[in-house]
């Protein structure tokens, strides 16, 4: 966890940041960047497309 201790250190809490997702042997499957004013707010919408993508996976597997 201290690689993400140190970037929100980086990113500060009170700016606006993007994260671009992209999963290991799959295209981007998510047009538009994660955004969000916080660290929390940011990893709540990581763990929202993940689960998106772990359903998705589920349903064609």
């Amino acid at each position: 966890m201290g690689r993400y201790d140190e970037w929100n250190k980086d990113i500060g809490y009170d700016c606006w940041t993007s994260v671009e997702m992209v999963f290991e042997g799959s295209k981007k499957i998510f047009g538009e960047s994660v955004q969000a004013r916080k660290a929390g707010s940011i990893m709540r919408e990581i763990l929202i497309r993940v689960s998106l993508y772990n359903r998705l996976v589920a349903m064609y597997a």
